[in-house]
C-alpha cells in the first residue's frame, strides 16, 4: 500500500561525525523516530581521506572541493558507494528502519557533467545537470528510506564524484518542483552553525540572509567549505526549498525530535523563525 507523501526532509550528513560511533548511533536513533518521510545523503570525511592516502595520493581540495584525480576517484567511488554506504544502510535497518543504499548513478538519479577546467583543474568532478527523483518517490511511498551516496555519471559511461552539499540541494530543488509536497533541507556537520569569528563561539548567527552571507564571506569571516554549502542552502531557498537548518549533530537530533535549537537557520531575507 502506498503511503501518501506531503512532507520530505532531506538530510545530510558529514564531517567528524562520521567516525564517532556512539554520536552517529543517537543520530540514526533519532531518525528512527521520524514520522515524516526522509531522504539521507551522506558524505565520506576523514575516511575518504585516508583511503585516498593508502593510494599515496595527497588529499587536495580548492574552496573546499576535493579535487579528484583518476586514481582519486577510484578511492572516493570504493568507500562512498560502497562501505560509508552499506554501514549506514546496516545501521539504519538495525533501528527498524528499511532502507535503501544507492548512488546518483543508480536509476539515473543524478547525471552531471565534467566540470569544465578554468582556474582549476577539478579533475573528475561532476556539476549536476538533470535528477531524477520519481524513483526517490516511489521508495518512500513504500516505506522505505534511501541513503544516498553522491556518486554520479556523465550518462556516457563516466563516473563522477559530486559535492554531498550539492547533491542534497540538488535533490531537495527538484523534489520542491512537486505540488503538493513541502521539502526542508538539515545540514549535519561539525560545527554548532555558521559564526561571525570562528574563535569568538558567542558569534553563532542564528538566523542568516543572503545579504548577511555576502557580506560576511567579503570581510572573510566565511571560508572553504562553508562557502559551497551556504551558496546551495540560498540557491535551495529560491527553487522552492521551504526550511534549511545548519548544525552539527547533537542540535539536528535536538530539532529532528522537537527540542531546542541552537544552529543556524538559512532564511530568505532577515526574520524571526521559531524552531
Amino acid at each position: 500500500m502506498k503511503n501518501q507523501i506531503n512532507k520530505i526532509k532531506i538530510i545530510k550528513i558529514g564531517g567528524r561525525v562520521m567516525d564517532d560511533t556512539q554520536q552517529l548511533e543517537q543520530f540514526f536513533g533519532a531518525l528512527s523516530k521520524q514520522n515524516v518521510p526522509f531522504i539521507l545523503v551522506h558524505g565520506g570525511g576523514d575516511k575518504v581521506n585516508k583511503l585516498v592516502e593508502k593510494f599515496h595520493i595527497t588529499p587536495q581540495f580548492v574552496d573546499g572541493r576535493r579535487i579528484t584525480d583518476n586514481k582519486s576517484l577510484e578511492a572516493v567511488v570504493m568507500m562512498l558507494a560502497g562501505w560509508i554506504n552499506k554501514d549506514i544502510v546496516a545501521s539504519l535497518q538495525a533501528k527498524g528502519l528499511n532502507a535503501w543504499g544507492l548512488t546518483g548513478v543508480d536509476a539515473n538519479l543524478v547525471m552531471c557533467d565534467k566540470r569544465c577546467m578554468q582556474k582549476y583543474d577539478f579533475g573528475f568532478v561532476g556539476d549536476v545537470k538533470s535528477v531524477n527523483v520519481s524513483p526517490l518517490l516511489m521508495l518512500l511511498e513504500h516505506g522505505i528510506t534511501p541513503v544516498l551516496s553522491p556518486i554520479t555519471h556523465d550518462g556516457k559511461g563516466q563516473l563522477l564524484n559530486t559535492n554531498a552539499d550539492t547533491f542534497a540541494a540538488s535533490i531537495a530543488i527538484n523534489l520542491a518542483i512537486i505540488q503538493g509536497i513541502e521539502i526542508e533541507l538539515y545540514y549535519c556537520l561539525d560545527l554548532q552553525g555558521v559564526y561571525e569569528n570562528l574563535d569568538q563561539p558567542d558569534s553563532l548567527i542564528a538566523v542568516l540572509d543572503e545579504d548577511k552571507f555576502k557580506d560576511c564571506h567579503a570581510q572573510g569571516m566565511i571560508k572553504e567549505g562553508m562557502i559551497p554549502k551556504l551558496q546551495n542552502c540560498f540557491s535551495a531557498l529560491e527553487r522552492g526549498v521551504s526550511k534549511i537548518y545548519v548544525s552539527n549533530a547533537t542540535q539536528i537530533i535536538q530539532l529532528l525530535i522537537g527540542l531546542k535549537f541552537k544552529g543556524t537557520a538559512i532564511v530568505k531575507k532577515e526574520k524571526s523563525i521559531h524552531v
